[in-house]
């Protein structure tokens, strides 16, 4: 792990995004068994899910860009995993059970939603210099992806 680690690129402060989720979920989750500890974690998973990409696309914008194929193909493959999850959501976002802060919001579905929304905005700007690469590449001949601007 030593020779591919790349220590001077790793700065990027998770507990301060995983501290903002926890908070985030004690404020708006959605009830889903009726035991508020459960569902607050469960809440915060969601929302640590929509910034997880972001230490590893900070380390790829400090290395000038570059991402090998197995790293960016992985990458992808979130991006495209919360588009579908996402979907899903937005199909039951009427379903959710909440305790309503405000009387005629579901704020449980908003929340659960904008953490989608944010996860495919944080990877938007990587999932066009990917898909180009695939475009002109061809997936099989990707060796080094690199994004000009992530």
């Amino acid at each position: 792990m030593s020779r591919t680690y790349q220590a001077e690129a790793d700065d990027f402060g998770v507990a301060k995004l995983a501290l903002g989720a926890l908070f985030l979920a004690c404020i708006c989750h959605a009830d889903m068994n009726h035991s508020w500890v459960f569902d607050v974690l469960w809440t915060t998973s969601v929302y640590i899910d929509a910034v997880a990409a972001m230490p590893q696309l900070w380390m790829i914008a400090k290395s000038g860009g570059a991402v090998e194929a197995l790293t960016s193909h992985h990458i992808a493959t979130l991006i495209v995993s919360r588009l579908f999850a996402g979907t899903f959501w937005y199909i039951a976002r009427n379903d959710l059970a909440f305790t309503p802060i405000v009387e005629g919001w579901n704020h449980a579905s908003w929340g659960i939603l904008g953490a989608y929304a944010v996860h495919l905005i944080v990877g938007a700007d990587f999932a066009y210099y990917y898909v180009k690469a695939v475009l002109t590449q061809g997936l099989a001949n990707m060796g080094t992806l690199v994004c000009e601007e992530v």
